[in-house]
């Protein structure tokens, strides 16, 4: 198995673990509330978090396979040979946008990483680093996107000849 098969497999098992996870504390917390009147009181942050880290990491996950909502019926109407172009251009913007929300996210979690989060009093570092995180992946994803686009111009072109 490749390198890059292993780290998708890791990103899918985290992904799924932590989505478990949440699934499980939030049916806890439910059963303690409604059945036992005597709800947790740091479910509902974990549960939060958990589910903030499942959306930014799967993000890439849903770049990587083509996931995320796009509108393509303009780029449809052009012709064959501009529409990678505009693929490449909007990967680009996203890889910004990304650049920044890395950036400003790894700053939020620093300012944040002494400040006790209120039920369970850990670091709110911790939560705040999904933000970085979960944008790194979907960067590296977005760029693997431009990657696939130029070898499968190359390929083309190379098979035109």
């Amino acid at each position: 198995m490749n390198l890059k098969k292993i780290a998708q497999n890791s990103l899918e098992n985290t992904i799924a673990g932590l989505f478990i996870l949440f699934v499980i504390i939030t049916f806890a917390q439910v059963v303690a509330r409604y059945v036992f009147n005597d709800p947790f009181t740091w479910s509902e942050e974990l549960a939060r978090y958990l589910f903030v880290w499942t959306v930014m990491l799967a993000g890439g996950l849903g770049i990587q396979r083509g996931a995320h909502i796009g509108v393509d019926a303009l780029i449809e109407k052009l012709p064959r040979r501009f529409q990678p172009v505009i693929e490449v251009i909007n990967h680009l913007l996203v890889i910004v946008f990304l650049l920044f929300l890395t950036i400003k996210g790894f700053s939020m979690a620093m300012i944040n990483i002494s400040t006790p989060s209120p039920a369970m009093q850990v670091s709110l570092g911790w939560a705040y680093l999904a933000i970085p995180i979960g944008a790194f992946v979907m960067l590296i994803f977005s760029m693997e996107k431009i990657y696939e686009i130029f070898i499968r111009r190359n390929s083309k072109v190379g098979g035109e000849k």
